[in-house]
């Protein structure tokens, strides 16, 4: 008879089990609230990766000013926080406060826009008009 395993190394094992099921599952969420969510959740956790302090310093050194960096928090967090860049309900969508081009400058300014140029770059690209606009559905064709 084999002798019982601890309990906190099973738990520790499924711990990381769950953790990266729970991520994954997560990607099919953004897919499912717009368009520009998995770009979304891409850039903002690409750019963030190297801290708030090291990209904020050179952010607000190429012209991005306080309430800007302030705004793309705020975006960044509720983006986050719902999976995507439509509230939970999926009825409300968040629209930046900081503009595109402050947005880019942001991005410009990461250490992972330096490492993987092209891929935000085209990321950025097929996203940004989108992530901009509100969808409106004509209300003459609701049933």
């Amino acid at each position: 008879r084999r002798p019982p395993r601890s309990t906190h190394c099973i738990s520790s094992a499924a711990s990381d089990v769950y953790k990266r099921q729970s991520w994954e599952g997560a990607k099919i969420c953004a897919f499912q609230c717009s368009y520009e969510s998995p770009g979304l959740i891409f850039l903002l956790r690409a750019v963030f990766a190297e801290g708030c302090e090291s990209l904020k310093a050179k952010a607000l050194g190429k012209g991005v000013t306080e309430e800007e960096w302030t705004h793309l928090l705020v975006f960044a967090a509720a983006t986050l926080q719902n999976i995507g860049n439509y509230t939970s309900f999926g009825d409300k969508k968040f629209i930046p406060a900081i503009s595109s081009d402050k947005f880019w400058t942001v991005v410009t300014s990461s250490k992972a826009y330096e490492q993987h140029k092209d891929q935000l770059t085209d990321t950025w690209e097929s996203i940004k008009a989108v992530s901009y606009t509100h969808l409106t559905l004509p209300t003459s064709d609701l049933v």
